[in-house]
């Protein structure tokens, strides 16, 4: 906290299976377009933004953009 950049720092080699810069937010209410925008700023180069959110007593989510999504489901329903 109170870091700039990226919340979870990866290591080269984590990186390399995990191509995401996340932005982590733990809190009661959150302005989701500010916080993509944050997220968005953070992100390395040849990552995507990954925005996690939590909020007492609830599960962790996580918002990507679509597109990288999509790519997701494409490359599980290839394996």
């Amino acid at each position: 906290m109170g870091v700039n950049g990226e919340d979870i720092v990866l290591s080269p080699a984590a990186r390399q299976h995990i191509p995401f810069s996340f932005e982590c937010k733990n809190v009661e209410r959150l302005n989701f377009w500010d916080c993509i925008s944050q997220t968005e700023t953070n992100t390395k180069k040849h990552t995507a933004p990954a925005l996690v959110v939590k909020k007492n007593r609830r599960q962790p989510y996580v918002a990507v953009p679509l597109d990288v999504f999509i790519e997701l489901i494409r490359e599980e329903s290839n394996e």
